[in-house]
């Protein structure tokens, strides 16, 4: 365990879970979402029904996000799913998924013509604080 433990680790995950479990760290980044985008997507959904969430990029230090029906969306070994946001799965490519250098990424809004656009960012300082303030107590 990190002798600071309300201090983010930096880097990468390793290709070793077990390393990375010693670190309090998974393979997988955390999947959060800001109010706002968890809005669209319950809009979505009361809309259109069931949604899945698609990261089309993990890496980058923003990315499209891609909303779809449930229905159009197969699940295979092309996507996999990482997180859920607002009862909703979030799904992405495992290599890519895999070689996010972020420990947490962040859905949030980024514009659109009706400014409803899902964009995925990394967390931001005061986010990785409060997920892990949040899972310490019990939130």
């Amino acid at each position: 365990m990190d002798q600071q433990p309300f201090t983010r680790a930096g880097g990468p995950a390793t290709a070793d879970p077990a390393v990375d479990l010693a670190r309090g760290r998974s393979a997988l980044p955390a999947i959060t979402a800001t109010p706002a985008a968890e809005r669209v997507v319950v809009d979505a959904r009361r809309a259109h029904g069931p949604q899945v969430l698609v990261l089309t990029s993990s890496g980058a230090a923003r990315s499209i996000i891609e909303l779809r029906p449930a229905q159009a969306v197969r699940f295979s070994d092309r996507l996999i799913p990482v997180g859920m946001v607002a009862r909703c799965v979030v799904l992405a490519h495992p290599a890519r998924i895999k070689l996010c250098p972020h420990e947490g990424i962040a859905i949030d809004i980024g514009g659109g013509a009706d400014g409803s656009r899902l964009i995925a960012r990394p967390e931001s300082d005061d986010e990785w604080s409060e997920r892990h303030i949040s899972r310490r107590i019990g939130l």
